[in-house]
């Protein structure tokens, strides 16, 4: 017997539940005789009978059995959940939205064992209470592994590719055609973790909105892209209306009192690790609705070694053609996003294990999985962005690890020697203004720059920033944009000098040439 349901979605317990399958329709466990499933409900107002359901970060959901009052026994509903691999039923787990509201269906589990743990009942005395640790049916664990043969043709046809548009080998994900289009994402979510500033958040800043802006401004991120003023991990530009922002419910929450509360609850308790992530992306999924690349951006912000980015549709098209179950599109749901990290978490330890590919982070197998499937849509693309903004990603990206480097630290604005006196968006800003301002020239030598997704470009000619007092700090008074090679020529030289020197190769050029 099929039962209907689509993980996300939203349904009336009476209406279609009850009325189709029969069952309790109070309590938590409802076992209808004439089905072959066991309907479980948990929610927020199971905390006032002595129950804490969750998930834990691998996936696995533990589900307090029931019994408000006095040890729990293997009776009825706990008996029903215990042995229903034997009874041949299938539990079917959904989440109260709420006295009176409808229930969101979370997906099929299996029971894989249980423990007796003390918990108060509804009198608050304490109790032996049964805990289930319930796996989804489609855990990562029951994934079949990825086809390593399929996986290494798809590499091999990339590195091709690549090297086709670019006319260069492909050695990293950071730099050449591959790193301006995606290395932006390490730089996006430091500003974005910045704005964020979560490590300010206290209790007391639950239902305000201060939790709800900072989250806004970590979305609404700009100068940090191929687009200017777009994030291109989420759709937040609004072009078409608020409506159409993908964080458009977390702004809507501002405006209504109880969202606001539940989404700021769940967001501190998420990055405090005050509850299991699973938890608290269920009670987002609550507030932002089906919005997975809403979803998927909070969790990146959170953890990027574990969690990343999500384009279902793109994904999902790579993912079948490794002949691998996953599907993403319109599964927003923890155990789904688990098994999307798990995939990713497996095609990275393949692109570690490839050699000649250096420098290889967890975001880089997201950066794979992308490009794969938009270099291949895009038979003729060169390059994503302008000249311009490819430039500012690649000098602020450096500028900003030679400010890291220099006291070994991996976040800092003020080193000894090498301090920057001004914001990631101002430094940005800045550059384009020197690359217009200068003519696209070298600030030194004249010489036209040349740039990484131009055809038989020469590093030695790429715009590099320059202190022109070499002791001093990176601020607007003093840099330049100069040829890389000029660069490194001037060193930690005089910057008069260097021009009078190199006035005199001018000048003896032309008089050789008379």
């Amino acid at each position: 017997m099929e039962h209907g349901f689509v993980v996300g979605g939203i349904y009336s317990r009476r209406r279609d539940i009850h009325e189709r399958f029969g069952g309790q329709q109070q309590g938590g466990i409802s076992t209808p005789t004439g089905a072959p499933f066991i309907f479980i409900f948990t929610g927020e107002g199971g905390h006032a009978f002595g129950y804490e359901d969750h998930f834990l970060p691998d996936g696995v959901f533990l589900y307090t059995g029931e019994g408000q009052i006095g040890d729990m026994d293997f009776v009825r509903g706990n008996r029903a959940i215990r042995d229903h691999e034997e009874d041949k039923k299938s539990i079917l787990l959904f989440r109260a939205l709420g006295h009176g509201k409808p229930v969101r269906y979370l997906g099929e589990f299996q029971s894989k064992g249980y423990s007796i743990i003390r918990s108060p009942d509804q009198t608050g005395e304490l109790r032996d209470a049964i805990q289930f640790a319930l796996e989804p049916a489609e855990h990562p664990s029951k994934f079949a592994p990825i086809n390593a043969e399929k996986l290494c043709t798809e590499f091999n046809s990339y590195k091709e590719l690549v090297q086709r548009k670019s006319g260069m080998p492909f050695t990293t994900f950071k730099e050449g055609m591959v790193g301006e289009w995606e290395n932006y994402k390490p730089h996006l979510r430091e500003i974005a973790r910045d704005r964020l500033a979560s490590e300010e958040w206290r209790e007391s800043n639950i239902g305000t909105g201060k939790i709800a802006r900072d989250l806004i401004r970590a979305i609404e991120l700009k100068r940090t892209t191929r687009n200017p003023g777009n994030n291109l991990l989420i759709n937040w530009s609004g072009r078409h209306g608020d409506e159409a922002k993908e964080h458009y419910p977390i702004i809507k929450a501002l405006n209504t009192p109880e969202q606001l509360k539940q989404l700021e609850r769940a967001l501190f308790d998420l990055f405090s690790d005050a509850l299991p992530a699973g938890t608290c992306f269920e009670q987002l999924r609550e507030v932002c609705g089906d919005r997975y690349s809403l979803l998927a951006f909070i969790f990146f912000l959170k953890d990027s070694d574990a969690f990343a980015p999500i384009l279902t549709r793109t994904f999902d098209t790579f993912f079948a053609r490794l002949k691998h179950p996953l599907v993403t599109s319109r599964q927003a749901s923890w155990p789904n996003y688990l098994a999307y990290n798990d995939a990713l978490q497996k095609i990275f330890a393949f692109l570690r294990q490839q050699p000649g590919l250096t420098g290889c982070d967890f975001i880089d197998a997201h950066t794979f999985v992308y490009t794969r499937e938009k270099f291949e849509d895009q038979s003729d693309v060169v390059s994503p962005r302008t000249n311009v903004d490819a430039v500012i990603a690649m000098i602020s990206g450096s500028v900003r690890s030679t400010v890291r480097n220099a006291n070994g630290q991996q976040r800092t604005q003020r080193t000894k020697n090498k301090n920057l006196l001004m914001s990631e968006l101002e430094l940005e800003e800045l550059l384009e203004n020197l690359l217009c301002k200068g003519d696209e020239r070298c600030a030194l030598t004249n010489i036209p720059f040349q740039y990484p997704n131009q055809a038989d470009a020469d590093p030695n000619f790429y715009p590099s920033l320059d202190r022109i007092d070499s002791n001093g700090d990176y601020a607007r008074d003093n840099v330049q944009l100069v040829c890389r090679f000029a660069n490194f020529w001037k060193g930690s030289g005089d910057d008069s000098e260097f021009r009078e020197l190199l006035a005199h190769v001018r000048t003896s050029d032309r008089c050789v040439k008379e």
